[in-house]
């Protein structure tokens, strides 16, 4: 064995919801055309209140199948928010937030 053979990866996917379903599709395909099996799948069950996971029994048989086939399925949060206050994802941009959620985040908090 080489030093190139014992490379490692930890691969952890965070956030994992139906709400995020077509995004988690595009890199589901990329790790089925890496053959990689083992990876972490972290899951959030309610994902703020608005996505629990029993209203998606596809996704959770999907869940299951890439369990069965190698990944590991963690916790990552019941909701994934603060009670009554609902989070978004925004990123700095010349000093303004490009908003993609439901609430804006003013700078400099």
């Amino acid at each position: 064995m080489t030093a190139a053979d014992d490379r490692r990866l930890l691969v952890a996917i965070h956030d994992v919801t139906p709400a995020h379903e077509e995004r988690l599709e595009r890199v589901f395909a990329l790790l089925d055309r890496l053959e990689m099996t083992r990876y972490a799948l972290f899951v959030v069950p309610n994902w703020h209140g608005d996505w629990p996971l029993e209203e998606h029994p596809v996704f959770v048989s999907e869940l299951w199948q890439r369990q069965a086939a190698g990944a590991e399925i963690f916790l990552h949060g019941l909701r994934h928010d603060e009670v009554g206050q609902q989070r978004t994802l925004w990123q700095p941009r010349g000093g303004a937030h490009r908003v993609v959620g439901r609430v804006h985040v003013p700078a400099g908090r």
